[in-house]
């Protein structure tokens, strides 16, 4: 084991820099990862509530029947929005 570790200093400089650089690197791109994935959750939020804005305008001008009809041909049970008729 003693053979694959430096023996001068400056070897030893150079090893400990590459390691903070490496350390660096990693801690870099976990928090941009991480910084994507709550920013890709926000603009998912923001396209479900222009659906859901999309059909209130929609179901507003209907009648009651057309609101019935549209309310049952859009109705999923995986859909995180719930769409009824009242």
């Amino acid at each position: 084991m003693r053979r694959f570790l430096p023996q001068t200093l400056p070897a030893w400089v150079l090893l400990i820099v590459i390691a903070g650089l490496m350390l660096s690197q990693v801690a870099t791109l976990y928090i941009v990862a991480r910084d994507r994935a709550a920013a890709n959750g926000v603009v998912d939020l923001y396209r479900l509530n222009d659906r859901a804005y999309s059909l209130v305008q929609l179901m507003h001008d209907a009648t009651p029947e057309e609101r019935k009809a549209t309310a049952s041909g859009l109705f999923n049970s995986t859909y995180a929005l719930t769409v009824s008729d009242t």
